[in-house]
């Protein structure tokens, strides 16, 4: 099952808006009967999803929303390392693009361009997120834009599988979604594994499990709950929600294909134990961009 590593964003739309637009963002429509002051004045601030394509236009969007709203600009988790190294991932590919993302992970990197992707995410973390973001889980950070706490969020799309189970929280009616700023022509992907010992004591249980996993109305029911979509090729469209046809004409469209590193594809074990040790040293808050690139350069 293939997973989609890109950014989630949720904003109030304006006051007339039943739909939103763009075509991955997430959005907020109370309904009618239910608009408090505080609500009408999320409501003045509507930053289009079609202009969030660049790391200025993210940053005014925030912006907007801070000095508009009494709503968080984003909800974020930092309790865990893997969610900063992520972050700086998207602003990395967001904002230098997959080449340098790519040439580091092979060694070749250039350490500026980390450090300024760095700051970047340094400066969303510490002046528009959560005051809360390092004690909360990545599931309660997502609660905070479902409750319409928060205008942005960014995760992959197995976020999804909490906007689905939520009732009276409709895609494209109560929320939308869109590509993390820059990464437009790129599928950041990773995928889900199910791993079964060698040496096991029941190998032909195992081995009946595993084809039972790649069925078609096991890869369909799976990827619905999860927030994913089956790499088989011969599964029905029909049979995926809306949102998740989205994902899979990306991956059929996209010529971009940079790994995830945070969960995993593009480094080894050990690698990715060094990047996470590198984030929890420097870039946890206090964050230290210039000491973070030189841990960081020196993994691969």
């Amino acid at each position: 099952m293939a997973g989609q590593d890109d950014g989630a964003v949720r904003w109030p739309p304006h006051e007339h808006r039943r739909r939103v637009g763009g075509s991955r963002v997430h959005g907020f429509d109370p309904p009618e009967g239910a608009r408090s002051e505080q609500t009408q004045r999320r409501l003045s601030v509507d930053p289009a999803p079609e202009s969030l394509t660049s790391y200025d236009a993210f940053i005014d969007a925030l912006d907007a929303v801070d000095q508009n709203t009494d709503a968080i600009p984003i909800t974020m988790t930092t309790r865990g390392s893997w969610a900063n190294l992520q972050y700086f991932v998207e602003f990395m590919l967001g904002t230098e693009g997959q080449e340098p993302y790519e040439a580091w992970l092979d060694g070749e990197g250039d350490r500026e361009a980390l450090v300024r992707a760095l700051d970047k995410t340094k400066n969303v973390i510490e002046n528009y997120s959560n005051n809360d973001k390092s004690s909360i889980s990545f599931p309660e950070a997502n609660d905070k834009l479902i409750a319409g706490d928060a205008a942005f969020f960014t995760m992959g799309n197995w976020a999804y599988g909490m906007y689905r189970n939520t009732d009276n929280f409709e895609f494209n009616e109560d929320w939308g979604w869109t590509t993390f700023p820059g990464t437009e022509d790129m599928y950041v992907w990773h995928l889900d594994n199910f791993l079964f010992p060698r040496d096991g004591n029941a190998p032909q249980k195992a081995r009946v499990f595993a084809e039972f996993l790649g069925t078609k109305d096991v890869q369909v029911e799976f990827n619905n709950l999860k927030g994913s979509i089956p790499l088989r090729t011969d599964v029905d469209g029909s049979r995926l929600t809306e949102f998740l046809n989205l994902n899979v004409e990306d991956l059929n469209n996209l010529e971009k294909f940079p790994p995830t590193l945070a969960h995993g594809l593009a480094a080894t074990a050990d690698e990715l134990s060094a990047c996470k040790d590198a984030i929890a040293s420097n870039f946890m808050g206090p964050y230290d961009a210039e000491a973070t690139a030189d841990e960081l350069m020196s993994v691969f």
